[in-house]
């Protein structure tokens, strides 16, 4: 309990000062107010997390001190300067809300499924577990390791993943578990995100001078789909990026019709994070450079650069103080900012080819063709089967074309938030409207023109993503970010005279509100209809390894491990990329963990640095660091290599994965 109270001492810290600051900068509206508070809350836990983090200071004492030091000199500035004050809530929103919803009923409907939606995700995403794969082997597990060394940095590690990405979601997560050290509250940073999101669809199509009632179905329509309500509660953070991409673009567009350059600089600012926060910002970053471009052709004519030199101008300190501590990382390290290349070049297009592109084109393309929580459609996947081998024959391309690893066989029907993506509204609406609507027209006034931006957007991140990366299906979940960027276009859904069309997306939407949030694969709410299985019901372990079949594996080693392994031993995880490593920091807050490569123990012969060594499996899959390709290395099991005061402890066998694969781990603990 003392974890979250110190956890709430320091939000409230960061928070009050970060307000004072912004009194400084404020506006006359209060929803730019709110972001500006937010976005200086946010720049201030990044500066404080990494400065700490120079110094191998990262601990939670630390972390609350410097909060509080910055509170006082926050506080002391702002008394001198006579207390400035800015106005952070407008209430007539909520006026204008209600007026909508008497005039369309269908409007009331939604709202009331939509607030059902919302607060069970709240409730999912604190009582459920972090389970999701990823979470477990980087998203989380970095965040482990980071507060075991007391910095972010890059340490020895198996899971290169761990490393090489970008850092500000996760040190958004830090946050909470610096203090608490657990998952607890790791997954309300994509809850807010995603009511984040929403109020930037507002806003934005309140800067487009849209009805109330369009807002209010744009922003339900959205809430209903099925990738946004399943991140909502996960440890993904796509959500998060969407939100720093949308204030951009807000910021940019309102900065050039209301001639506001502070409006272009937190545009900078809020571009520098996003690409701090997640790698697949790369293939955002021509779509919005056209689109800034031509925003601002619009708007000044010859003197269009002058934004952009603005924009360019302000982005560059800000990338170096809030997004290039990795990238530094990565260079000094790997020789490359973007990362190993052995990962690089495994997901990137080395050789980009029409083909390529056009091959990944028509698969991004079927993916939008989705059943989530649909049972019943499985009875037409033969036509989707049909679909694919006609369109890829047509265009005389082959299915190895473009492709990484697991292709669409079929169109998804899972409620998991791997697999799912837009659900029927994708392809019903979503995807014609997008090809309808991409191309900007008029002036800047002109609300068609802003709305169609994003659709150029969505667009040109597609084609891009096509032609640089492989494909493989794990990547939809990139299309989370996509959706929220081009969502402003669901107003053109909105239309009382074809009302059939109209219940035909509010029920799809009140479905996807019920069905999606309840019946989540991960976490699941119904215990009678979903394996047997309740976040309500069952405990967080049970939940955490008992869901999927192939995670049940790991929960022979923790539990070994819980059991047997004594406080402050040092564990050596001799893992693949793709294990878990996370629990292990969770089970014992006393224990040192360390992720080996098993080439690299073996060249050192350091084994007396550590108490236990835990194998995994018959090999370990890693990407090398001196390699340009992914490999497997042979453990072989000849353990006549360890030193003689390592015993054998125990072998531990999981049950079969659906592949057929058996998990094993062998223990040895030094005597």
């Amino acid at each position: 309990m003392s974890g979250f109270l110190l956890f709430f001492v320091s939000f409230c810290l960061v928070l009050a000062s970060s307000y004072f600051l912004t009194t400084f900068i404020k506006s006359e509206k209060s929803q730019d107010n709110i972001l500006y508070w937010i976005f200086v809350s946010i720049c201030q836990l990044i500066i404080t997390t990494e400065a700490l983090s120079l110094f191998t200071a990262l601990t939670a004492t630390n972390l609350l001190l410097f909060n509080a030091i910055v509170f006082v000199f926050c506080l002391s500035i702002w008394l001198l300067n006579k207390k400035p004050q800015m106005t952070v809530w407008n209430g007539d929103w909520i006026s204008k809300t209600k007026k909508a919803v008497k005039k369309d009923k269908c409007l009331l409907i939604l709202a009331i499924f939509f607030a059902f939606a919302t607060i069970m995700s709240f409730i999912i995403a604190i009582v459920s577990p972090a389970n999701q794969w990823d979470g477990m082997a980087y998203h989380l597990a970095r965040i482990g390791f980071w507060i075991q060394n007391h910095a972010i940095g890059q340490y020895e590690s198996s899971c290169i993943r761990q490393l090489i990405f970008p850092v500000n979601s996760e040190i958004l997560m830090l946050w909470s578990m610096i203090f608490i050290g657990k998952d607890y509250l790791c997954q309300l940073v994509q809850y807010f995100a995603y009511l984040a999101n929403l109020f930037m669809l507002w806003n934005f199509l309140d800067l487009c001078k849209i009805s109330t009632r369009r807002k209010l179905w744009a922003i339900f329509i959205l809430a209903s789909l099925p990738t946004v309500i399943l991140q909502s509660s996960s440890t993904q953070v796509d959500l998060i990026l969407a939100f720093f991409l949308f204030s951009s673009l807000y910021f940019f567009t309102k900065g050039l019709l209301e001639n506001n350059k502070k409006n272009i600089i937190f545009s900078a600012l809020a571009f520098a994070v996003a690409i701090g926060t997640k790698s697949s910002i790369f293939f955002f970053i021509p779509a919005f450079g056209a689109a800034y471009l031509l925003l601002s052709i619009k708007a000044l004519k010859k003197d269009f650069y002058k934004p952009i030199l603005s924009f360019i101008a302000a982005f560059i300190p800000f990338f170096v103080i809030f997004a290039s501590y990795m990238y530094v990382l990565n260079y000094l390290n790997f020789s490359n900012p973007i990362g190993l290349s052995s990962y690089v070049n495994e997901h990137s297009s080395n050789n980009m080819t029409f083909r390529f592109m056009l091959a990944n084109f028509v698969r991004y393309n079927l993916a939008f063709i989705d059943f989530s929580g649909m049972d019943a459609a499985k009875n037409i996947i033969e036509i989707f089967i049909l679909l694919k081998s006609f369109l890829f024959n047509l265009l005389n391309l082959s299915t190895s074309d473009g492709l990484i690893h697991a292709d669409i066989q079929n169109f998804n029907f899972a409620i998991h938030e791997n697999y799912s993506v837009l659900g029927p509204i994708g392809f019903l609406i979503i995807l014609p409207i997008l090809y309808m609507n991409f191309i900007p027209k008029g002036n800047l006034s002109n609300r068609k023109l802003l709305i169609n931006i994003t659709g150029l957007i969505g667009i040109i991140f597609l084609l891009t993503i096509c032609a640089c990366m492989g494909f493989t299906a794990w990547n939809l979940r990139y299309l989370t970010a996509f959706a929220v960027i081009i969502s402003p276009l669901l107003v053109y859904s909105y239309d009382n005279k074809k009302y059939i069309i109209k219940m035909i997306i509010a029920v799809i939407a009140i479905f996807c509100f019920v069905k999606i949030t309840t019946f989540n694969y991960m976490r699941p709410v119904f215990y009678y209809f979903h394996q047997n299985k309740s976040i309500f019901v069952n405990s967080r372990e049970e939940i955490l390894y008992s869901i999927r079949q192939n995670k049940r594996c790991f929960y022979s080693i923790m539990n070994f491990a819980k059991n047997n392994i004594p406080d402050n031993s040092k564990i050596a995880l001799i893992f693949s990329e793709d294990d878990w490593f996370y629990p292990f920091f969770e089970i014992n807050k006393t224990w040192k963990i360390y992720s080996l490569m098993y080439d690299n123990l073996e060249k050192k012969q350091n084994y007396q640095d550590y108490d236990y060594i835990i194998f995994s499996g018959d090999a370990q899959n890693i990407y090398p660091y001196d390699d340009n390709a992914k490999r497997s290395i042979d453990l072989n099991y000849d353990f006549s290599k360890l030193p003689e005061n390592f015993k054998f402890e125990t072998l531990l066998k999981s049950n079969p994965r659906a592949d057929g694969y058996d998990y094993k781990f062998i223990v040895f603990r030094k005597q």
